[in-house]
């Protein structure tokens, strides 16, 4: 029994090294950082018209 302890606590703390290793990335403030919004919609986008719903 003690073993089967022994073991599952070597697989745990393995498991628990892995994810502390292997943290987050992050870039800093000024990088990634762009001056238009994401939602801003560009030229080419927009609704076709389709005949007969133009007044709707």
């Amino acid at each position: 029994m003690f073993r089967r302890f022994r073991r599952a606590a070597r697989g745990w703390g393995f498991a628990l090294g892995l994810a502390l290793l292997a943290g987050c990335a992050t870039l800093p403030e000024d990088e990634g950082e762009s001056e238009l919004p994401w939602s801003k919609p560009q030229p080419w986008e927009g609704v076709i018209p389709l005949p007969g719903l133009e007044n709707r």
